[in-house]
């Protein structure tokens, strides 16, 4: 344990040293941006390997992608994905939960694994020196889980134990609320680790099944990036993931259709009597990753809600003193996404807050944006993306990024080039298609009986209590 704090330790100097060199080299302006090249292999069970010398840093980053998310979850077992993928890590082929744990301590290497609506991610960050311990754990994670039934039923445990103390986190409470409202029961709207009365149904025979089913090499893709030669680590990774059997995966990615965007306006409030602020949520379906609207969405975005000076940020928070923060996001998915704007305010003030958030939102629809505020958005946007890319996970996710979603292969190389060509007028068109205020979502997580009066000029609300039961009739 010690020996791998200290390694953790003298990485974080190494890293921290790196980011302060590189980031007053990226500050200077829009200096040449030049990826290392990637090598892209593809084994015979279907694997897609990409590989990224980066010698700047002694480690090596592992991001292993397969493509099976929270989407593929069985209905009435939401969950299952998230809790299949996060007891790869509770045991395989030999190594218990706390010999894996422990090996990673020693080695003061970083293991996570993540799962999201398309796709769930294992990621392992080591030294230079103990690739072959990386490839060698991963390849057993996917393959060869233990799926022991006091490790299920631990995590199980967990799962249940963290779903129940959301209730306390208003903030994630609310935006998980808010995309089970707005898409209403398509398979984006669960969150990704289910609900408590979903994660209790699931048995161990479940997580068994579905690990068969979507845990396989088709599909799969393995982004590596950091200090190591592209000949000596792919051979490592075709002697661990090479015996992975291809199988037939039953659980496909296409089943998914496009979620639908709402027409009017529909408010969800959420009763919690004890509330003194209201978490807001407001929005629609949006593009998917893939799609043309991504960087007039990204620009146009920032303008209205994405960064510190943004429109919403400016009026709602500096000039009307409504809230603490403010942001809009889009969040585009393989089949489809969200747009939301997500704040808090005072509960005798929600009424207000969201009427400046409308008007904003209408004085980007029908007043555009001039170019002085377009290129101060497009320039932060320049010049933030080469800083979101200088350790090694970040630019192992961008490949994975690229690969998953079929983007250009030059997307990186081309990112600033393609801020830049957004226009006044694909900012007014993007306004037009997501941030009309005659088609939206509302959650307003609060004491109901005092902003429900406040809200009834915006339309029709409907009452829920804190475990998303009807309360009343639709007003």
């Amino acid at each position: 344990m010690f020996a791998g704090v200290c390694r953790r330790l003298a990485i974080l100097v190494l890293v921290l040293s790196f980011l302060t060199s590189s980031c007053a080299l990226c500050l200077a302006a829009d200096r040449p941006f030049n990826l290392p090249r990637t090598e892209r292999k593809v084994l015979s069970n279907g694997l897609v390997v990409i590989l990224m010398e980066k010698r700047d840093l002694p480690l090596i980053d592992f991001q292993l992608l397969i493509p099976t998310g929270s989407a593929d979850d069985p209905r009435n077992k939401e969950g299952l994905a998230s809790l299949t993928a996060s007891l790869l890590r509770k045991g395989a082929k030999g190594r218990t939960a706390r010999e894996i744990a422990d090996q990673v301590d020693f080695l003061g290497a970083e293991l996570s694994i993540d799962t999201k609506e398309d796709r769930t991610v294992l990621s392992l960050e080591v030294m230079s020196d103990d690739a072959a311990f990386a490839t060698g754990l991963l390849a057993d994670m996917v393959r060869n889980p233990s799926f022991v039934q006091e490790e299920f039923d631990k995590e199980k445990q967990n799962v249940l134990a963290s779903l129940e103390s959301d209730k306390d986190d208003l903030p994630r409470y609310a935006s998980t609320g808010f995309r089970r409202f707005l898409l209403q029961g398509h398979p984006y709207a669960h969150p990704a680790d289910g609900y408590s009365e979903s994660v209790a149904r699931i048995e161990r025979s479940d997580v068994e099944e579905f690990h068969g089913q979507a845990f396989t090499p088709k599909g799969a893709i393995l982004a590596v990036v950091g200090d190591f030669g592209a000949g000596e680590v792919f051979r490592l990774i075709r002697r661990d993931f090479s015996p992975w059997k291809a199988g037939a995966r039953v659980v496909k990615r296409t089943l998914v259709e496009p979620p639908v965007r709402i027409e009017g306006r529909r408010i969800c409030l959420v009763d919690k009597r004890d509330a003194t602020q209201t978490q807001l949520r407001i929005g629609n379906v949006a593009f998917a990753r893939n799609s043309a609207d991504y960087f007039p969405g990204l620009v146009s975005n920032a303008i209205l809600g994405g960064v510190f000076s943004s429109r919403l940020m400016t009026e709602v928070r500096v000039n009307r003193g409504l809230t603490y923060s403010i942001f809009s996001r889009f969040i585009p998915m393989k089949e489809g996404g969200v747009f939301s704007i997500n704040t808090f305010t005072k509960t005798e003030t929600v009424g207000e807050a969201v009427s400046v958030i409308l008007e904003e939102m209408d004085r980007i629809v029908s007043g555009g944006v001039n170019e002085e505020e377009l290129e101060k958005v497009k320039s932060f946007l320049r010049g933030q993306f080469p800083l979101s890319l200088e350790a090694p996970e970040e630019m192992a996710d961008l490949l994975l990024e690229v690969e998953f979603y079929g983007l250009p292969a030059d997307y990186a190389a081309r990112f600033r080039q393609n801020v830049d060509s957004v226009t006044s007028q694909n900012v007014t068109e993007m306004a037009r298609r997501y941030f009309e205020t005659t088609d939206l979502a509302f959650l307003a997580l609060g004491n109901v009986s005092e902003i429900s009066p406040q809200l009834q000029t915006v339309g029709k609300t409907q009452t829920l209590d804190m475990d998303w039961k009807p309360l009343g009739a639709t007003q």
